[in-house]
């Protein structure tokens, strides 16, 4: 579950899973798995091939599920739209 917590530490470090696990993944290992921040990383991806008009209507239906059942809230998924169209 992507929490706002995960999604601000996905945030700080801009996506880059390498300086994450370099810098805080050893100091913090319970704030955010490798496999939350891949599944953030693929659903910002999926978001953008939707509003790049690139996606079967199966396709974005598929992602929209999977955006609500990993976001905590409709917080957390209106921030992951956002950041699917910086």
């Amino acid at each position: 579950m992507i929490t706002l917590a995960k999604l601000n530490t996905y945030r700080k470090f801009r996506g880059d899973s390498d300086s994450w696990d370099r810098m805080v993944k050893a100091q913090d290992p319970d704030e955010i798995t490798y496999e939350e921040w891949s599944a953030v990383d693929l659903i910002l991806q999926s978001l953008r091939i939707v509003r790049g008009g690139m996606a079967t209507p199966e396709f974005a239906e598929q992602t929209f599920e999977k955006l609500n059942a990993m976001a905590e809230d409709q917080s957390i998924r209106d921030q992951l739209i956002e950041l699917a169209m910086l």
